[in-house]
């Protein structure tokens, strides 16, 4: 009970915090903390039409769609500065989010995916023009936490986060996720 409490007091928390566009995360000095915690991740539009907004968190016209924890867990150095600008400006294959984006907005975006050292990417300007869909598209929020994968399933259990897989079995979105997901890597092997 007191996880779920605490879950509770972190997602008032996040939804409280201001979000932030990309310029601004990547601006130097960076608004973003190095310590532990959660963030949240808020949308303008919806990368997939099938995604049911009607059950998703609404704050100031942003649709949240995705939370994460960074570190994962006590033994990992990375925080949430890092964490984030992973997700706005890395491969795909250091960040879920994008993954998952890219596996939404591949037709829309015109996106190839493609294997490189063995690791999915983007042919061509493909990464630049998914970052660009972002910088246009979302926002992002934080809450610092001591020990944040303590909070991270007690927060799925309280909102309906439809581009989270990981430990989301109640994500009425994942099987159209993991799909799509599927299908950027058959793309990206040619087949």
């Amino acid at each position: 009970m007191a996880e779920l409490l605490d879950a509770d007091t972190s997602w008032a928390a996040l939804a409280a915090a201001p979000r932030f566009s990309r310029i601004r995360v990547l601006s130097r000095p960076s608004p973003v903390p190095q310590d532990p915690g959660i963030y949240a991740w808020w949308f303008r539009c919806m990368p997939d039409a099938r995604i049911n907004a009607s059950s998703c968190e609404v704050v100031d016209g942003l649709h949240l769609l995705y939370v994460g924890i960074s570190p994962e867990n006590a033994d990992s150095a990375s925080h949430l500065r890092k964490r984030i600008r992973q997700h706005y400006r890395a491969k795909l294959s250091r960040s879920t989010l994008r993954r998952s984006l890219a596996a939404m907005l591949i037709d829309q975006l015109g996106l190839e995916p493609v294997i490189v050292a063995g690791r999915l990417t983007l042919a061509g300007a493909g990464e630049e023009t998914l970052s660009q869909w972002m910088s246009d598209n979302a926002f992002v929020a934080w809450h610092i936490h001591p020990r944040p994968w303590d909070v991270e399933d007690g927060i799925f259990r309280l909102m309906h986060l439809p581009l989270n897989i990981k430990d989301n079995a109640r994500n009425p979105f994942r099987v159209e996720l993991e799909t799509a997901r599927a299908e950027l890597g058959r793309r990206a092997n040619g087949r």
